[in-house]
């Protein structure tokens, strides 16, 4: 990953943080990483896990209202990180182009 996808990345999880999204876990393809904390993985680890391979979900779980959704990222596209946040619609139960209105 660059350093504008990373940063998009942060910025992008920083934000679902704000809507009670909180990140459990990155499905890379094989298999489920999780962080340290099970229920809400680091900033860090998000990153980490999203760098060692091209594609992969990060998956979230609203506590309040106990629904799921990911958002897929995809590296590579654009240095800046303008497209590495490839798809905020795909959904488990809530998808993330309606809560933020795209």
């Amino acid at each position: 990953m660059t350093p504008g996808e990373k940063t998009r990345v942060r910025n992008f999880v920083k934000a679902c943080r704000l809507f009670g999204w909180i990140p459990y876990a990155v499905d890379d393809g094989e298999e489920l990483q999780r962080g340290k904390n099970r229920d809400d993985m680091r900033d860090s680890e998000i990153i980490d896990a999203c760098d060692s391979v091209y594609e992969s979900h990060i998956l979230f779980k609203n506590h309040e209202t106990g629904k799921r959704s990911r958002a897929w990222i995809i590296n590579g596209n654009a240095p800046d990180g303008s497209e590495v946040v490839a798809d905020c619609g795909v959904s488990l139960e809530e998808p993330f182009n309606r809560i933020f209105g795209n």
